[in-house]
């Protein structure tokens, strides 16, 4: 008990006195001086410390020195096991978190040309859950305030498949596609974002749990199923139509 009260003490004692230029935790994750109110949930305070050292020390070093991104905004969290290909071609706004085990790609060996700009952008405040794959070999972006699911693919190509005589590994990607989802919109765990034909999710637009999405979300909508398919929309007003 007394090594709890030890270590609170140095919490809420420390975290007010961090530099201006120390790594900060993005909106939605508690900042230490919140730590408190965690530790009354039942949270113990070992598992809070580790998991700011590993987010906002550990984390945000070992990124910062593997991954030389295109545009990495303020108060940026990618945690450490997250892979990164194509970094001078990524783009991550402010505040935004990548979380456990994501894998963010630009394939640039299967690329005919490449061009001086992002192929893949998160906007501010994205936040990208655990084993997420995002695949951009044209245009994929996130405007900000997108929440995505676990598990869930962003992709906007494929492998083509036309030439019978050759194995499809052989045959290179699809190019040309792209996937834009708008601002406030949520991608529930297991969705699969097909844009290899090119697609748009509106804003505010929620997609179902292990739905498959191949062709244009309204904004305000809810869209689930596979292929999925419009099964409520949302009014700008507040009003819920089904």
């Amino acid at each position: 008990m007394l090594r709890r009260r030890f270590l609170a003490t140095i919490v809420s004692t420390v975290a007010p006195q961090m530099p201006s230029w120390a790594p900060r935790p993005p909106p939605g994750m508690a900042r230490l001086t919140e730590y408190r109110k965690f530790l009354r949930a039942g949270y113990s305070l070992r598992e809070l410390v580790a998991a700011y050292v590993r987010l906002q020390v550990v984390s945000w070093w070992w990124t910062r020195l593997k991954y030389p991104l295109r545009k990495r905004g303020a108060r940026v969290c990618i945690d450490c096991t997250v892979e990164i290909a194509g970094t001078p071609y990524i783009e991550i706004g402010d505040d935004s978190w990548v979380q456990r085990g994501a894998w963010l790609v630009v394939p640039l060996i299967e690329m005919p040309a490449l061009e001086p700009r992002a192929y893949l952008r998160l906007g501010n405040r994205v936040q990208v859950g655990r084993h997420v794959m995002i695949g951009a070999n044209h245009s994929v972006e996130l405007e900000d305030d997108v929440l995505v699911g676990p598990r869930v693919t962003i992709v906007d190509y494929t492998h083509r498949y036309d030439d019978w005589t050759r194995p499809i590994r052989d045959q290179g990607l699809t190019q040309g596609g792209f996937v834009k989802i708008g601002r406030g919109a949520f991608i529930a765990a297991g969705a699969a974002i097909l844009g290899h034909r090119g697609l748009t999710i509106g804003e505010h637009a929620v997609v179902g749990a292990n739905s498959v999405v191949t062709q244009d979300v309204p904004p305000y909508c809810v869209a689930v199923g596979n292929p999925a398919r419009i099964v409520k929309r949302l009014e700008v007003s507040g009003a819920v139509s089904g």
